[in-house]
């Protein structure tokens, strides 16, 4: 069984926007036992953030997209 361990939310950056912000957040954990059904570009032991862009008024926050950087 797969097991995320070592997880943060880190809010990289906010800017203002429209009538709110959009702030930038990454997220990384690590994936003990990973067999690729999850996420097939990590190994055990691995971190690779993906990030969230949020759009936050004062009534809602809306996810619009996640991103996983490129590995050269």
């Amino acid at each position: 069984m797969q097991k995320l361990y070592d997880i943060s939310v880190t809010l990289e950056s906010r800017q203002p926007y429209e009538n709110g912000f959009v702030e930038l957040y990454s997220v990384r954990y690590s994936i003990m036992d990973n067999n690729g059904t999850f996420r097939s570009d990590l190994t055990d032991y691995t971190v690779i953030p993906l990030y969230y862009t949020v759009y936050v008024t004062q009534d809602s926050a809306l996810i619009t997209g996640m991103s996983v950087p490129q590995i050269k």
